[in-house]
């Protein structure tokens, strides 16, 4: 599933332009905080230009933790469905056919 369509367009992977090398991090860490805070910028932080990190207001954070939180229930509302239709394998029985 491709998440980045589920989010609005102002959520969609950053463009060029928001990059910033760690070296410009640490010496303008102020302003860079005040444009994610005051602005709602979003920065990706880059090393030798690849991408590591990435500074975005705390309403974004939260926003990608329940994404992920809604992902994980869908994955775990399949994976009931599918025991309750399948069955599943007694815990003595994965454990003999591992060796354990």
């Amino acid at each position: 599933m491709d998440h980045d369509s589920l989010l609005p367009e102002q959520h969609r992977p950053l463009s060029e332009e928001a990059r910033v090398a760690i070296d410009a991090l640490q010496a303008e860490v102020a302003d860079l905080l005040r444009r994610v805070v005051e602005d709602q910028a979003r920065l990706v932080l880059t090393v030798k230009g690849q991408p590591v990190a990435v500074l975005v207001p705390y309403e974004d954070f939260r926003l990608i933790q329940d994404l992920e939180d809604q992902v994980d229930a869908e994955e775990a509302d399949k994976a009931l469905t599918e025991a309750r239709e399948h069955g599943t394998i007694p815990w003595d029985q994965v454990k003999r056919e591992l060796g354990l």
